[in-house]
């Protein structure tokens, strides 16, 4: 059985020396929240007010859509991210910071390079393609895309944490007391999760009153970040550094109690789900405040309670969860290229909207992932990326 690549989207380890155990559960959670992705965005065609900007639209829509959307948008990449961070500063002691950063970049930086010159653009061209005003591809890629249309797809993900494995290895080396940190099993206070909540909360709230929480920027073309989230995806990739090195989800150290944490994940979402669809919008204070305070309770407790039932249920190896969490990485970098035009295939078939939904979502993930099996983490040169 071929091994997972431990290196790749979010850099989980089947096994870390020392850890107590194989932690199968995180490749098991890290491919499901992939497979999730594919489900949010496949939802983002047919939710009712959809982002004017969306690849396509179908103009049949339903509200159920929309709370998938709502649901899957809050907690996705944050999971992502903790998980990288989780196994981030192992694999920087083990490698040593130029080995570890030669990975990165193959991995990550290479990857992303070539997501954003070619693959970002062929999907971003669908928004005009479906609106009936797209001029020539290329005479489209050479300038509208670097102007107006411009954005990274999914693979903006892969630069964000690109860039945070680039800024650890710096700390590491710059700063002597960030060095050989011996991991020592620690329980987590409630003080512990409350300060994450409450920083988290207050940038998300700073940054919605400046634009809205949804809006997304760019850094100089280079990196493209939500403003609310961005403190989320470096608070997260921390997040999960600490509980490395605290030793949680280990033999001997803190698991979260998934009675608990799955409560509150689902009160959180409920009350979240209430107040986007009661709250009109708008720069009110208030407002905006307890959004935020919604969102990140929501995004934390959504962390703590998938980790809890995963490490509770889904922790052992097996041949279908092995193929999966190799071919995640796969599956993310691909999904676009499939699930998009094949969405605008489908605005001309006359079906229920929830079947094409289903027919979208399986058929993406089932192509990307032979896509991934036969071929990404086959042949030579892609397999050492994928």
């Amino acid at each position: 059985m071929t091994q997972f690549n431990t290196d790749t989207l979010a850099g989980v380890q089947q096994h870390v020396p020392g850890s107590g155990g194989r932690l199968h559960f995180f490749d098991h959670l890290r491919a499901i929240i992939i497979l999730l992705v594919v489900v949010l965005h496949t939802s983002m065609t047919y939710m009712a007010f959809p982002a004017t900007w969306w690849y396509v639209i179908e103009p049949r829509n339903s509200l159920v859509f929309t709370i998938l959307v709502l649901l899957l948008d809050v907690p996705n990449m944050q999971i992502l991210f903790f998980i990288a961070g989780f196994f981030a500063y192992a694999s920087l002691e083990r490698y040593g910071t130029a080995r570890f950063l030669r990975q990165k970049a193959v991995r990550l930086g290479l990857p992303w390079l070539v997501g954003v010159v070619f693959l970002a653009p062929l999907v971003t061209y669908l928004i005009p393609v479906t609106r009936g005003i797209a001029r020539p591809y290329l005479e489209f890629w050479a300038t509208d895309f670097w102007g107006p249309y411009y954005q990274q797809s999914v693979y903006w993900f892969l630069g964000i944490l690109f860039l945070l494995f680039v800024l650890l290895a710096i700390l590491h080396r710059s700063v002597p007391q960030l060095r050989g940190v011996v991991r020592q099993a620690q329980t987590p206070t409630w003080a512990l999760f409350a300060t994450f909540w409450a920083v988290t909360t207050l940038w998300y709230f700073l940054s919605s009153m400046v634009t809205p929480a949804d809006t997304w920027a760019n850094a100089l073309k280079l990196f493209v970040y939500q403003p609310a989230r961005l403190l989320l995806y470096a608070g997260y990739f921390g997040l999960g550094i600490y509980a490395d090195r605290r030793g949680w989800f280990r033999a001997d150290g803190y698991r979260p109690k998934l009675d608990l944490w799955g409560m509150a994940a689902v009160i959180t979402a409920t009350f979240y789900l209430g107040f986007r669809f009661s709250w009109a919008g708008g720069s009110d204070i208030l407002p905006l405040a307890v959004q935020a305070a919604l969102f990140n309770a929501f995004c934390l407790a959504a962390l703590m309670a998938s980790t809890a039932l995963f490490q509770q249920y889904v922790n052992r190896p097996g041949r279908l969860w092995s193929s999966l969490a190799r071919n995640a990485y796969a599956i993310y970098y691909v999904h676009p290229l499939i699930l998009y035009p094949a969405a605008y295939v489908a605005l001309s078939v006359e079906a229920s909207i929830f079947l094409e939904f289903a027919f979208l979502a399986t058929l993406t993930v089932l192509v990307a992932w032979g896509l991934g099996a036969l071929v990404l983490t086959r042949w030579p040169v892609l397999r050492d990326i994928f």
